[in-house]
């Protein structure tokens, strides 16, 4: 398999668009909140493969949803759209760091080994710094899509470990 920014989309509208029929509702707190996001952003990297077509085995779910609480305010209109971009950069490399893509022989290992920080944060700041009423649900979770593909498949490094030769790095596809 291999990832596509549509699946995230997807699973972005059942949070952000009312209107349609898998909406769940408005979470009741920012916990709910951040739990939704990780089974979204989760949802969609359990198609991550890396150049050997190793799939993702295990990544930290719990982590990306923790990180986004502790970094938000607990009061939402106390924060900005920089700390909120911020946050979800840190629950980004968060629910990378130290994850394991299952391998077989001559693989050793395949595991996530380097996360470029701020690559999502800064792809978010003019998704987030655009309050005007034009961007529909719709358009919303295209853009934090796209947002969160782009690091995904340019932030996230790969190493796999051979019995015999030098390790591969490579990014996710």
């Amino acid at each position: 398999m291999t990832l596509v920014a549509a699946t995230l989309e997807s699973e972005l509208l059942k949070l952000f668009d009312s209107s349609s029929a898998s909406f769940a509702g408005y979470p009741a707190t920012t916990a709910a909140a951040a739990n939704n996001w990780a089974n979204a952003y989760d949802a969609y990297a359990k198609a991550a493969t890396d150049s050997t077509l190793d799939s993702l085995a295990t990544a930290n779910k719990a982590g990306f949803a923790s990180t986004l609480v502790s970094q938000l305010p607990a009061d939402p209109a106390a924060g900005s759209y920089v700390t909120a971009a911020n946050a979800f950069d840190a629950a980004f490399v968060t629910y990378w760091t130290g994850a394991i893509f299952t391998f077989v022989a001559p693989e050793i290992s395949s595991l996530v080994t380097a996360i470029i920080p701020s690559t999502l944060a800064n792809l978010l700041l003019p998704i987030f710094a655009d309050v005007s009423s034009v961007g529909t649900a719709q358009v919303k979770a295209q853009q934090m899509a796209a947002a969160f593909h782009t690091a995904t498949t340019t932030a996230v490094t790969v190493t796999i470990a051979f019995a015999v030769g030098p390790p591969v790095l490579s990014l996710l596809f």
